[in-house]
C-alpha cells in the first residue's frame, strides 16, 4: 500500500501490473478494494490502480470534508494520481469524475465502464 499526498489528505492506493494506466475509481464505499479481483485480472494488459477516496478507510483527511467542493476535490485527487503516473484514467465513476478530468486535464484520458466506453 503506498500513499500519495494531495492537499487536505492522503490518499492510499496499490498498483499492479504493466502497461497503459487504469485508475480504478470506487464510488459510493469510496474503498478500492472492491476492485482487487477486477484489478489482478486487468494486470496483464494494464497497470492498474487501486485506492481509496478522501475521508473513506486507509485514506484520511487532514481537517473536515469539504462537502460543498466533493466533486471537485474527487477530480482533482484522480487527476493528481494520473500525473503522478503519467498516464490516463477510467472507470464506474467516469460519468462524474472522469469526464470532468477529461475537461480539466492537460494528459489524454481513456474511457472506460460500464457505460459502453472502453480503454
Amino acid at each position: 500500500m503506498s500513499t500519495l499526498k494531495v492537499p487536505g489528505a492522503q490518499l492510499s492506493y496499490e498498483v499492479s501490473g504493466s502497461g497503459p494506466l487504469l485508475i480504478l475509481i470506487p464510488g459510493a464505499a469510496g474503498v478500492g478494494e472492491v476492485f482487487l479481483p477486477l484489478a489482478h485480472a486487468l494486470s496483464a494488459q494494464y497497470q492498474v490502480v487501486t485506492y481509496d477516496r478522501r475521508g473513506f478507510s486507509r485514506s484520511p483527511l487532514d481537517g473536515p470534508q469539504d462537502y460543498d467542493h466533493r466533486l471537485d476535490t474527487d477530480t482533482d485527487d484522480v487527476r493528481r494520481k494520473t500525473l503522478a503516473s503519467d498516464g490516463p484514467t477510467g472507470d464506474r465513476l467516469w460519468q462524474q469524475l472522469g469526464s470532468d478530468c477529461l475537461t480539466r486535464s492537460p494528459h489524454p484520458l481513456s474511457r472506460a465502464g460500464p457505460d459502453g466506453g472502453g480503454p
